[in-house]
Formats: structure tokens, C-alpha cells, sequence
């Protein structure tokens, strides 16, 4: 579970149980207009339930696909 503060330490450290994390991005909703051009895109076409989301990159594609197939279940949390 990532703590109640949502920091970018507490969400890597989620995530680094599937693989090297290279950055964590915390956003707020509606800063969508604060990413960088080539992230806009991607987040554009997101629904998101929360007041705040996290953007996760990891070095390889393969454990991003382990994180998200770990955490679809939101009881897996």
C-alpha cells in the first residue's frame, strides 16, 4: 500500500518489488497541462478515480507489464 502521503519514495519502493524503476511522476488531477509533451498524450486518453495518480517507468517493459499484472487487483494492494 502506498502510504497517505503518495511521495515518490513510497511509490518506488511499491514498484521496485517488480523490476528497476527509473522515475516515479506524482501528478494532482488537472495538471495534465504541467507534463511534458510526449507524456500529455499518453495521460490524455487515462481515467482517473483520485485526486492524485502516480506515472511509473520502468527500465524494461517486461516489468512494467509483471507491476501491472500484480496490482489489477485492487485486493492485491
Amino acid at each position: 500500500m502506498i502510504d497517505g502521503r503518495g511521495c515518490a519514495e513510497s511509490v518506488t519502493q511499491l514498484f521496485a518489488k517488480h523490476g528497476e524503476v527509473r522515475m516515479v511522476r506524482i501528478c494532482a488531477q488537472g495538471s495534465k497541462h504541467k507534463l511534458p509533451a510526449w507524456l500529455t498524450t499518453a495521460v490524455a486518453k487515462m481515467v482517473v478515480g483520485s485526486q492524485q495518480y502516480a506515472l511509473v517507468e520502468f527500465a524494461a517493459e517486461e516489468d512494467a507489464v509483471k507491476a501491472v499484472a500484480a496490482y489489477k487487483d485492487l485486493d492485491n494492494w
